[in-house]
């Protein structure tokens, strides 16, 4: 796998930040009075599985997702919360390859999640709202592939066969690490940025004011066709974030300078 890009557009409204009281946040207080990481987000909650995909297709071998080198992260939000509502996050990998995530909260369309992968053979293809898998190979002769229908029957087989065999493939807390190291180096690489209001509408739905922004119908298809970064397509709002090591990442600091603030 060369690249691996995932684009997902799936609209919250107010009323979602509101269902909990961790709902938006970056961090809450613990039992004790402490504060406590939460850091949510649209990566590291409602789409996180496909930042862990990601990361597994990308690995050198079938049984353990990719070693990431740096991840580059530009984190914002439309809606008034501590957390993100919108990234875009690029990680690169051990064997040259590329991961990129372009998702939000903050839009009017629902799409996705709508996955490529570009390997050294072919084009690969998924779209949340097509239960196909398209094959484009060099040769430049499609093939179509139907998805199983039911996922939650796929993953509960393998639990079933671990039980049965402890030999059986399962993603393990090494696979699903990745993705924690991933989630946690974007928030070392961005503050979090408030979009400005120019940029954002607001409409009104049942389960409260849903916030918009600009440029999200086409932004991220075009992103991850072209595998850039918001800031690298020259999107007014979006500045670019640093670029973090993540060899030899051991803990993170994570939100320590993406509170609440106006950034």
């Amino acid at each position: 796998v060369r690249s691996a890009a995932v684009v997902v557009r799936w609209p919250r409204p107010s009323s979602y930040y509101a269902r909990n009281g961790w709902a938006g946040r970056m961090r809450v207080d613990g039992p004790g009075g402490e504060g406590v990481w939460v850091l949510d987000s649209p990566f590291n909650n409602a789409t996180a599985h496909y930042v862990n995909l990601m990361c597994f297709w990308s690995g050198a071998t079938f049984d353990r997702s990719a070693e990431l080198t740096s991840v580059q992260a530009e984190l914002y939000r439309a809606n008034p919360i501590e957390s993100p509502d919108t990234a875009c996050i690029r990680a690169a990998t051990s064997t040259g390859g590329t991961i990129l995530y372009l998702g939000t909260h903050a839009t009017a369309d629902v799409r996705g999640p709508d996955i490529r992968l570009r390997t050294d053979a072919a084009t690969i293809t998924w779209s949340g709202s097509d239960d196909t898998v398209r094959i484009l190979p060099d040769s430049g002769v499609e093939e179509a592939l139907p998805m199983e229908s039911d996922v939650r029957e796929s993953v509960m087989r393998r639990l079933r066969e671990r039980i049965a065999d402890p030999s059986g493939f399962i993603c393990t807390l090494d696979v699903a690490g990745v993705q924690t190291l991933f989630m946690n180096g974007a928030h070392e690489s961005s503050d979090i940025h408030t979009v400005p209001d120019e940029f954002v509408s607001t409409s009104e739905g049942d389960g409260g004011p849903q916030h918009a922004i600009a440029d999200t119908g086409g932004t991220p298809d075009r992103c991850s066709a072209d595998e850039l970064m918001f800031s690298e397509a020259g999107i007014p709002w979006a500045p670019a974030g640093t670029r973090v090591n993540s060899t030899a990442y051991a803990r993170s600091a994570a939100g320590a300078s993406s509170g609440t603030g106006g950034n």
